[in-house]
C-alpha cells in the first residue's frame, strides 16, 4: 500500500481539497495506494510553488517519489525538484497522471562522476542484529566505513523486527496482498505469511524513525528467535526504493546503495552457485518483485521455514559488481547477459544465469566477498569513472 501525501502552496490552499478529489480517481496509476499526513512513500504536488517546503520533507527520504499533474504548474515544480535531486546525486521517481506512466530518473553521468568522491556521505545504513558469523571478509569496522564512504552505521536490535501483536490487521493485509500478487504460493502457511508481513512493517518502522537510506538484517538469527524470515520484507523495502541487504552484509549493502545511486537501478544481491567458462550461476531467497516477470511464495531454502520469493528474473543485460578490500577502495565490475536458468533445487529460491562478457577472471581470482550486487543494464563504464572519482589510484 504506497502512502501518499499532498502538497500545495499555501496562496491556492482554497482550492486544494477540489484538485485533491478531482486527482483522486487517476492515483490508481501508481497501485494500492492511501492517503495520509505523515510518513509517506510519494508526494504528490498539488500546485506550483512548492519546492522549498517538498526539499525539506524529502530531504532525507530513503526513496524520493514524486506525483505531478498537468495544471496549476505542479509539473514545472516536480521538474525543479527532480534537478534539485540530481545536484545531490540522487535518482527519484516521477508519476505523471495524465499518461499513468512512473519513470525512475537516474542523475546525468557528469553529475554523477563529479560527486562520486561524495555520493554516500550522510547515509544512514541500519543494521539489524550482528552479521552473519561467516561473513570474515564483509563485516569492517563501523569507523572504516564512515572514514572511506561517509556511511553512518545504525546498529539495531534484532528485537525491533519482531512482529507486533497492534500490527496484526496491517499484517494480515500486507500478508493478502502478496498472495493477490504471487503466481502461487507453495510451501508458506497463512501464518508464516502473516509472521513475515509483520516484520515487513516492523522494519519499514525502523527505516521511518532512525531515517535509514539503507538496511541490513541478520537474516539467520532472526529465523532462530521468532521463526520468521525477512525475506519478503527485504524485497518489500527494494520496492519501495529502499536498499535492502541480506545477512548483516555491510559491504554487500554499501554496494547495492552505491549501485542505485549511481545508476538509478534496482540491485539484486546474490551468491555465486558456479562459474563455468564465462557462465555464471547465481542464486538468493530474496529479490524486489520489479525485476522479475513472475514470482512463486516458497519456503527459505536453508531453514524450509517462513516465506520467500522464488522470482523469474528477466532476461536482457545486466552489470555485477562488488566494492570491497581491505581499505574498502576496491571494485570488481563485469558485464553479461541474463539467460533463462531451469530452477534447480538445492539452491535458494530466486535463481538466474548470467553469459558474462569478460571478467570472469577476475571474480574468481580476485574476489572480493562471497556475495555479489547485479543491476540491469550495462553500466561498467561509469561505474569505474565514478569509482576513480572516489577513488583516483585504484582501478576496478
Amino acid at each position: 500500500m504506497i502512502r501518499v501525501r499532498a502538497l500545495g502552496a499555501r496562496p491556492q490552499a482554497h482550492h486544494h481539497q477540489q484538485l485533491i478529489q478531482a486527482l483522486t480517481p487517476r492515483l490508481d496509476a501508481i497501485g494500492r495506494w492511501r492517503w495520509v499526513e505523515g510518513d509517506f512513500d510519494a508526494l504528490l504536488l498539488l500546485t506550483g510553488g512548492t519546492e522549498v517546503a517538498a526539499t525539506a520533507l524529502l530531504a532525507r527520504h530513503p526513496a524520493p517519489h514524486l506525483i505531478a499533474h498537468q495544471s496549476e504548474n505542479a509539473l514545472a515544480a516536480a521538474l525543479e525538484l527532480v534537478a534539485w535531486h540530481h545536484q545531490r546525486g540522487r535518482a527519484v521517481r516521477l508519476t505523471t497522471l495524465e499518461e499513468g506512466r512512473t519513470e525512475l530518473l537516474p542523475p546525468p553521468p557528469e553529475l554523477r562522476a563529479a560527486r562520486g568522491a561524495e555520493l554516500l556521505a550522510g547515509v544512514r545504513l541500519g543494521v539489524v542484529g550482528e552479521p552473519s558469523p561467516w561473513l570474515v571478509a564483509s563485516a569492517p569496522a563501523a569507523s572504516l566505513l564512515l572514514d572511506r564512504w561517509g556511511v553512518t552505521v545504525v546498529p539495531l536490535p534484532l528485537s525491533s523486527l519482531s512482529p507486533s501483536a497492534p500490527a496484526l490487521a496491517p499484517a494480515l493485509e500486507r500478508a493478502t496482498q502478496w498472495r493477490h500478487l504471487a503466481e502461487a504460493v507453495q510451501e508458506p502457511s497463512h501464518p508464516a505469511m502473516v509472521g513475515a508481513a509483520g516484520v515487513s512493517l516492523a522494519l519499514d518502522a525502523l527505516v521511518s524513525e532512525h531515517q535509514l537510506d539503507a538496511i541490513t538484517t541478520g537474516c539467520f538469527a532472526l529465523v532462530e528467535a521468532t521463526g520468521h524470515t525477512a525475506c519478503l520484507a527485504l524485497s518489500h523495502a527494494l520496492d519501495r526504493g529502499v536498499v535492502a541487504g541480506c545477512e548483516g552484509d555491510l559491504l554487500s549493502t554499501l554496494t547495492m546503495l552505491w549501485a542505485q545511486r549511481v545508476t538509478g537501478q534496482t540491485p539484486w544481491m546474490a551468491n555465486p552457485q558456479t562459474l563455468r567458462g564465462e557462465v555464471l550461476e547465481l542464486a538468493h531467497c530474496t529479490v524486489a518483485r520489479s525485476l522479475t516477470t513472475s514470482h512463486t511464495l516458497r519456503s527459505h531454502h536453508e531453514t524450509d521455514k517462513s516465506a520467500a520469493i522464488a522470482g523469474q528474473l528477466r532476461e536482457g543485460p545486466v552489470t555485477l559488481l562488488r566494492l570491497g578490500g581491505g581499505a574498502l577502495d576496491q571494485l570488481r565490475v563485469v558485464e553479461g547477459e541474463l539467460r533463462p536458468q531451469p530452477t534447480r533445487e538445492g539452491r535458494c529460491r530466486t535463481q538466474a544465469e548470467v553469459r558474462l562478457i569478460g571478467g570472469a577472471e577476475a571474480l574468481l581470482r580476485q574476489p572480493l566477498g562471497n556475495h555479489l550486487t547485479l543491476i540491469y543494464g550495462h553500466w561498467r563504464a561509469p561505474l569505474l569513472e565514478v569509482h576513480r572519482e572516489a577513488f583516483p589510484t585504484r582501478e576496478g
